[in-house]
């Protein structure tokens, strides 16, 4: 079913084959059957019987505790409901007030569609966004973060197809370089560097800060989860459905699939009320951008600074309170009343289901808590003389928008990344509808700043000469999971490669390799 979150909710909904739920039924029915006629004709075999599942029970029961246990040290989760009682917050985020300020932020699944249509919605955002270029198309090079992220933070040399192609060195090399890759140049330049949660460092589930141990000027922070406590009442929630969820989950799971989608109700498992309690990846990555402003510290001088942060808030999808897109207990209660579709300039999106609507709330949560932050950038003068971009590892297949269907089994949203690009000095909010991927991000970030920009790690020119000399290959491959993907190349071999250039919403552009 994909993946389950700490509230056991699926995040592609609870979904079954036709063949699945037709053999289920019939299974359980002559299941059932067959126990009945059994313990009819032979009652004296009901006690040896019992006593056989029970103790089958009990050691299928043991044996899964005793693996969750080993994976959840393994994966070395932290989230609790004490994470960030400690209310005060420590600025680690410095900007200078007169050098040179480069911002990236990576916000994990933004997808990019929605941008113009959240603009529409809270047009007090074209205010708060002005200076930015808002690029609507462009590709990432997979639909997952271990696909997108070495493209992200290392440039054309990180993509899917040419750490392939870069077979002698393991992916975990490669993806502990991309992640190193921004931070050690800006730093060889004078720059102070900060980097907070590296998505997959040491290709670990929590990154692991070690990779940067070599470099110990270079400021290293773990940010999700830090500062829930400043936003304590949703802890309580979280806490007590999660408890009461396990319970259900579990009952939902000895039921017959054909039963299930009543016990688990669209992730609320059979709850009256339907309180939608946000999920704890939600909660500790929106207090992050919720606190942006105590995070910064202003420095005086003409040093100049480099950033970069990956935040999980759009890759946590759940219900929020409108108008504000705010975390609540019961979202439903405050105008919770939007349409099945939404038109603009000719293009719809499908809204007809709560997992597009969940999508579009947090993404909508992002930029409102961003665009508060840049208007603090501004009170504190520093918003002219930082760079920012604003970029995602990769989209999400949903099949919201129709022009973007390639054919059965690419929707290009999957492959739609948000990239925002503001410049130094920069006015206006405008719309570039130059082809653009996530592996342009290290050369947008050193534009003017660096010159002729080499890998430290490889010693090749970073630059967008790639994306020039042919087309682009993006990787459907479903395995998204690190473990799916040790060695030294990714795990495609079940999936297709598909070619584009140019024009990403022009379907003839797109072909998939066989």
């Amino acid at each position: 079913l994909g993946t389950i979150s700490p509230l056991m909710r699926i995040n592609d909904g609870l979904k079954f084959s036709a063949p699945e739920l037709i053999i289920s039924t019939a299974l359980v029915i002559l299941l059932t059957a067959g126990c009945v006629i059994i313990f009819i004709k032979v009652r004296n075999l009901t006690r040896p019987v019992l006593g056989v599942l029970i103790a089958g029970v009990l050691i299928l029961g043991i044996r899964q505790t005793y693996l969750a246990t080993n994976e959840i040290k393994d994966g070395g989760y932290t989230f609790s409901p004490q994470t960030g009682e400690d209310e005060t917050i420590t600025p680690i985020l410095p900007l200078s007030r007169e050098g040179k300020n480069v911002v990236v932020i990576m916000l994990d699944r933004a997808i990019n569609d929605y941008f113009p249509f959240i603009l529409e919605e809270k047009p007090e955002l074209k205010e708060a966004f002005d200076g930015f270029v808002y690029y609507p198309n462009t590709i990432s090079y997979g639909m997952y973060t271990v696909y997108g992220t070495p493209t992200l933070f290392g440039g054309y040399e990180y993509t899917p197809k040419a750490m392939t192609e870069r077979s002698d060195v393991s992916l975990e090399e490669k993806q502990n370089e991309a992640l190193k890759v921004m931070p050690v140049t800006f730093l060889k330049e004078g720059y102070e560097v900060t980097v907070c949660d590296p998505p997959y460092a040491g290709y670990e589930e929590i990154p692991d800060l070690s990779i940067y141990d070599e470099y110990p000027e270079i400021n290293t922070y773990i940010t999700q989860g830090k500062y829930v406590g400043s936003n304590a009442m949703y802890v309580r929630s979280v806490y007590l459905t999660q408890k009461r969820n396990f319970v259900y989950y579990g009952l939902m799971k000895i039921i017959a699939p054909v039963l299930q989608k009543y016990v688990y109700d669209y992730g609320n498992y059979y709850e009256i009320e339907k309180k939608h309690i946000q999920e704890p990846e939600f909660i500790g990555a929106y207090t992050v951008l919720d606190n942006l402003d105590l995070l910064t510290g202003i420095r005086e001088g003409s040093g100049n600074t480099f950033f970069m942060i990956d935040n999980n808030t759009t890759h946590a999808p759940c219900l929020l309170s409108q108008p504000d897109y705010t975390p609540s207990d019961s979202p439903t209660d405050n105008n919770y009343d939007m349409p099945t579709s939404l038109t603009l300039d000719g293009r719809t999106m499908d809204l007809g289901n709560s997992m597009y609507v969940q999508h579009y709330h947090v993404n909508v949560a992002a930029y409102l808590k961003l665009g508060e932050w840049f208007d603090y950038l501004r009170e504190q003068d520093v918003y002219d003389n930082t760079r920012i971009i604003i970029v995602a590892d990769h989209g999400r297949d949903m099949k919201q928008f129709e022009d973007l269907i390639v054919d059965e089994y690419l929707d290009v949203e999957g492959f739609h990344p948000i990239l925002l690009f503001k410049d130094f000095n920069s006015t206006g909010l405008t719309t570039d509808m130059s082809f653009m991927t996530n592996a342009d991000v290290p050369v947008m970030a050193f534009k003017d700043l660096i010159d002729s920009p080499l890998n430290p790690f490889t010693g090749k020119a970073l630059n967008d000469n790639e994306k020039y000399a042919h087309d682009q290959y993006v990787t459907t491959s479903p395995h998204f999971e690190l473990k799916e993907n040790t060695g030294n190349t990714f795990n495609t071999g079940d999936s297709y490669w598909y070619s584009v250039h140019d024009n990403i919403f022009d379907k003839s552009n797109w072909k998939r390799e066989e």
